[in-house]
């Protein structure tokens, strides 16, 4: 299938575009103060985020190691979710959630409970994202928004149409005033 970057297969694009939904419908639920459902649905997502690793070096213009790393991810209903050889020295440790939400730049690595073993893991889960266009870090030392980094949609500026046109001057959510 064409698309924004390279042609991806059919089975790649309706993952993407899952991961989309899941990342915006929790943008969502973070803005009305709703708990978002927690489910082993996430295995995609975080599938996606462990196939893509070389790419979040290559959107950075860096070249992607050549070690692998482990992830081992803790599903919600419990069950062990794990890529990557058991021999390797690199390793990614989390809930399936925490991993989900880093990976989709919503939490950023220092505020998450992700565990990491040696310097790759660490760095690829401070840029990893699994999605074209420009890079974005983990957190901004400092944000516009009361001091607090933006945790959802608004953190990249790149959603392009406010949620206020959706809503008008209703609009619920604590970025409201700065709509």
């Amino acid at each position: 299938i064409a698309w924004i970057g390279p042609e991806i297969g059919a089975r790649s694009m309706a993952t993407g575009r899952l991961m989309e939904t899941w990342t915006h419908s929790h943008d969502l639920a973070d803005s009305f103060g709703v708990e978002y459902p927690r489910t082993d649905r996430l295995r995609n997502i975080a599938h996606l985020g462990v196939v893509t690793r070389d790419f979040s070096y290559v959107n950075r213009g860096l070249e992607p190691p050549n070690k692998p790393v482990r992830v081992e991810l803790t599903s919600p209903s419990g069950d062990l979710w794990s890529w990557g050889p058991d021999d390797a020295t690199n390793i990614v440790t989390a809930s399936a959630y925490e991993f989900c939400k880093v990976l989709t730049r919503r939490t950023p690595l220092i505020e998450s409970t992700i565990e990491t073993t040696g310097t790759l893991a660490r760095e690829w889960m401070e840029i990893a994202q699994p999605w074209i266009e420009p890079p974005r870090i983990s957190a901004e030392p400092e944000s516009p928004i009361d001091g607090v980094a933006p945790r959802n949609w608004l953190a990249g500026g790149l959603f392009p149409i406010p949620f206020r046109h959706l809503w008008g001057d209703n609009y619920p959510g604590r970025f409201a005033k700065y709509m």
